[in-house]
């Protein structure tokens, strides 16, 4: 068994704007948009992201449609996140510089960071209703104190007391606000995110070919991608998906995300701030892990499981424990700069005790750490393909690009071509064109042969002008209708093999 794991570091990858401050300035900018008395289409003009640079297309059409066709989804959404104290708490800190921005993982850090010191409270069973500082460092304490508004009663003898009553209304505000900044980011995931064209893939991802897949992501960016997928690979989301299908009726007061945002683990009275109290409310599947791991011991199976975009922080130990201890699995983690390596490395002396880290990554070498490709445009095969296209625009550009396209058919770069499509496109422009020559016929079709996709097993030889969007004439182009039966033939050969 094959199984790939991916973080938001995929995404990212992908060139998606997933970091979550995206997602706070994509939110700061509605606001602004909303109240502002400007014509919408000049105040799009104006505005930026956090680094200073002017939004894109994507997102100016995503706000057009808000304040249009979608007005109702906009409404939505400023009354989950006005006076929400989750959302001005992120905004606040990324401000004054205290976060990043980049990691999902850091809205779950702060979580606890706010909910730890009335953890404290809490397992006292408020019979003194105090906080020590030799439990939990006071920064945070006030920090606490600050978001939650309370009125210490008093702050004697290094202890805050607080009045019950008072505690438990606060703490249900931030249990509802918690709730509201899940449903907002489910409208942003879901109604941006997840229809944004994407633009990269990555070879690292493309050559693996993966039984499962357990994304740590809320997007269904694997599953849409054109280069990865195939319908027998099984995909798990962890944390839940963000659905495309929203129920936003204003007159109801129920959540409708279906997404796990919280800490590890919590005391019965936080318990709702708690992953896996969580999931069992979003009645999410919490046994799929592990019925592939059974699967995996009943069968004796040597696995292999790979990580991409996933620095395996702390806070998702439990699953990484699991999977990298099992004694028929070898773990294979991918990083793209030596930062990230770090952080891999120091977040995984923090899973695994000493002597396991040398067990595992230097005796028996059940771990290593790879360093993974650089990502690469998607439509490069396309304006290519365009450019042999349009010989008579620039002549020179289309020899270099004729001579390119040669090239990645030599050495046989299916990830270059993408799908089967694209070869046929070429076979079919080098036909037209007089340049199938020497092997390259040949090495096309082994070519499509390592692009096979059981979602697309027949292509159509009879209607050759969609391949191109032009007029053909189809009589003379009989050595592309006999590779498309070829490309058939071969397909259907494969997909009646076990």
């Amino acid at each position: 068994m094959k199984i790939l794991i991916i973080g938001n570091g995929f995404d990212l990858d992908n060139g998606l704007p997933t970091r979550y401050v995206d997602f706070i300035n994509f939110s700061d900018n509605l606001f602004y948009l909303d109240e502002s008395k400007t014509n919408l289409k000049n105040a799009l003009l104006t505005l930026k992201n956090y680094d200073g640079k002017y939004i894109d297309d994507n997102l100016k059409k995503y706000y057009i449609d808000l304040f249009g066709k979608d007005l109702d989804i906009k409404e939505k959404y400023i009354k989950l996140l006005k006076d929400n104290i989750w959302y001005k708490h992120f905004k606040e800190m990324l401000e004054q510089k205290k976060l990043i921005g980049d990691k999902w993982i850091d809205f779950e850090e702060e979580i606890y960071k706010i909910i730890c010191p009335f953890e404290e409270i809490a397992n006292y069973k408020y019979k003194k209703y105090k906080i020590y500082t030799d439990a939990v460092d006071m920064c945070e304490v006030e920090e606490s104190i600050k978001l939650m508004n309370l009125k210490k009663l008093k702050e004697v003898d290094e202890k805050v007391k607080f009045k019950k009553e008072e505690l438990e209304s606060k703490s249900d505000k931030l249990r509802n606000d918690l709730e509201n900044l899940k449903d907002a980011m489910t409208i942003y995931l879901s109604g941006f995110i997840n229809k944004i064209r994407i633009e990269y893939y990555n070879e690292t991802i493309s050559k693996l070919n993966p039984d499962k897949v357990i994304s740590f992501n809320y997007t269904n960016t694997y599953e849409r991608h054109p280069s990865y997928t195939s319908k027998n690979t099984e995909i798990y989301y962890i944390h839940g998906n963000a659905n495309e299908t929203l129920n936003i009726n204003d007159n109801s007061s129920d959540n409708f995300n279906k997404i796990v945002l919280g800490t590890a683990s919590t005391s019965d009275y936080f318990s709702f701030f708690g992953k896996e109290q969580q999931k069992v409310s979003k009645n999410l599947d919490r046994d799929k892990i592990n019925n592939w791991l059974n699967e995996i011991n009943k069968n004796k199976e040597f696995s292999e499981v790979f990580i991409f975009g996933h620095s395996l922080e702390p806070f998702d130990r439990n699953a990484f424990e699991k999977i990298i201890n099992n004694k028929y699995i070898k773990t294979k983690i991918y990083f793209n700069n030596q930062n990230s390596e770090k952080k891999i490395r120091n977040n995984l002396n923090k899973i695994f005790t000493q002597i396991e880290m040398e067990d595992k990554y230097y005796k028996n070498k059940t771990i290593k750490l790879i360093s993974q490709f650089r990502r690469k445009s998607i439509h490069e095969i396309i304006n290519d393909i365009n450019t042999i296209k349009s010989k008579s625009k620039n002549l020179s550009e289309y020899k270099n690009t004729l001579k390119k396209i040669k090239n990645k058919i030599n050495s046989k770069e299916k990830d270059y071509f993408i799908n089967q499509n694209n070869v046929i496109k070429v076979f079919l422009l080098l036909d037209i064109r007089s340049e199938l020559k020497g092997s390259l016929k040949i090495d096309l079709l082994e070519i499509a042969k390592l692009l096979y996709d059981s979602k697309k097993i027949e292509h159509e030889y009879l209607n050759l002008n969609n391949y191109l969007n032009t007029k053909i004439d189809l009589a003379k182009r009989s050595k592309t209708r006999k590779f498309i039966i070829t490309i058939n033939e071969e397909n259907k050969r494969k997909s009646a093999c076990p």
